[in-house]
């Protein structure tokens, strides 16, 4: 294993692949925790946390149901999830690792966690419609900055109300109270699929207004646009 950064070494890294933003207030806090909680991983491959937080997704997949009453372990293993998915991208930086098919592999990873984490809220009761909409509206969010990106959009222009780690939260969150709720089970996981509608659709929201401005700007006008 190469030399590992620092914590102050890592934000200037972070820094340097968001486009030159600087991580302040509860981002900076955030990173701070995700760099020490990632170096008992130094070792490993980010490829292979990538590779085991979808693992751990089809496991609590198959494992939460409608009448569980592990429901509460289930929310805590969503937890684990959410923290894997960041800890790859740490130890990539932090190791220096940072691939191009590592990052393939990251969005791939990612995009189907946020599939199992709606089939985890289906199997305790929510309706298959509202949740291919919801999961529909996540994913436009995702390939809107995965496009400006594309089109020459390099730094983070905005951190909308739909990102992954809300979505995870609110995933856990529910999961947990239909385990301290259990008559409720249903009730609780359409709440669930409407609240991940909501953020998803505020963060589109969000991104149109910001990258109509963004991609108006001659820096990134000259992009291939096909």
């Amino acid at each position: 294993m190469s030399v590992v950064l620092s914590r102050a070494e890592y934000f200037a890294m972070w820094s340097q692949l968001h486009g030159g933003i600087q991580p302040r207030g509860v981002v900076r806090g955030w990173l701070s925790l995700a760099h020490f909680l990632a170096r008992p991983f130094f070792r490993l491959s980010p490829n292979a946390i990538s590779s085991f937080s979808v693992v751990v997704a089809v496991a609590v997949a198959v494992h939460v149901r409608d009448g569980n009453h592990l429901l509460a372990l289930d929310a805590l293993l969503v937890v684990a999830i959410g923290m894997l998915d960041s800890l790859d991208g740490v130890v990539a930086v932090c190791t220096d690792r940072v691939t191009r098919w590592g990052a393939v592999l990251d969005s791939i990873a990612d995009r189907t966690v946020d599939f199992l984490l709606v089939v985890m809220l289906v199997r305790v009761g929510a309706s298959i419609p509202l949740a291919a909409i919801a999961l529909t509206a996540s994913f436009v969010l995702e390939y809107m900055r995965a496009r400006a990106q594309g089109l020459g959009v390099t730094e983070v222009t905005v951190i909308t109300a739909g990102e992954k780690p809300t979505r995870i939260i609110i995933v856990a969150m529910f999961l947990l109270a239909c385990g301290v709720i259990p008559d409720h089970w249903q009730l609780l996981s359409e709440i669930a699929i409407c609240v991940w509608l909501t953020v998803s659709a505020i963060g589109v929201v969000q991104l149109m207004r910001d990258y109509k401005k963004v991609l108006s700007s001659p820096d990134v006008r000259g992009h291939n646009l096909g």
